[in-house]
């Protein structure tokens, strides 16, 4: 049985790679992607992409166009569970490649979100040490994300999102994801995911924001969560 699950897993996952190879493959058309998100996703998600803070619905503009494709891939094999997209995604006119490209191009060249729901800001310290030792090699000191590696953008994201994922992730919720990051996270205490999340979610997604971690990270703050992350800086969150 185990073997068979093995197997299982691992075509799944060949071909959610399948998919994204050939959507990145295909030239995107951003209007018709346009017209998808407001058939099948504004309700949600909103009129300009930004969320709902309240229902904790993410904000998808300006997200990278790769991880959004990897994502709705994901979502269209079953290889993320979310019950609440899986009937949206499994939409005819939703499931293409082709359509996946559209949709991730127009939400990619969306504005990133300016005014996301923040945390009480009480912890930007130690928030600020962990984001500069652990996420901001991958995600970048602005949050802005790295096409190359389907790395997500975290900038202009909401703080009660960014906190149930970090949550999530660190209880094991989402398997497709590398298990490095569940590992990093599931060792944090609530206290530095609250931290983190209140951090990404003031990034202003530009270089700017390397001076403002970099002032974070010298800072006086909690050392001893410093040291337990900074040896796990090439682990993506």
């Amino acid at each position: 049985i185990l073997a068979l699950c093995g197997r299982s897993a691992s075509a799944q996952l060949d071909r959610v790679e399948e998919i994204v190879e050939r959507a990145l493959a295909l030239t995107p058309d951003p209007m018709e992607g346009g017209r998808l998100y407001r058939k099948h996703c504004s309700v949600c998600h909103g009129r300009n992409a930004g969320g709902n803070s309240q229902t904790v619905v993410p904000a998808l503009a300006g997200q990278a166009a790769p991880y959004l494709i990897k994502q709705l891939a994901d979502l269209v094999e079953g290889y993320r569970d979310l019950p609440e997209m899986h009937r949206q995604v499994a939409r005819a006119d939703l499931v293409t490649p082709q359509a996946m490209h559209d949709l991730a191009a127009f939400l990619s060249a969306l504005p990133p979100l300016t005014d996301p729901q923040l945390g009480d800001g009480r912890q930007l310290i130690l928030g600020g040490r962990i984001y500069k030792s652990v996420c901001a090699d991958c995600h970048g000191a602005g949050g802005e994300g790295d096409d190359r590696s389907r790395t997500p953008a975290l900038r202009g994201q909401h703080y009660s999102y960014l906190l149930r994922q970090a949550r999530q992730l660190a209880a094991g919720h989402r398997y497709s994801v590398d298990v490095s990051v569940i590992v990093l996270l599931e060792a944090l205490t609530l206290d530095q995911l609250t931290a983190v999340a209140d951090f990404i979610s003031r990034l202003p997604g530009s270089g700017e924001n390397e001076a403002l971690a970099g002032s974070v990270g010298n800072s006086l703050g909690s050392a001893r969560a410093e040291h337990a992350i900074c040896a796990r800086s090439e682990i993506r969150i």
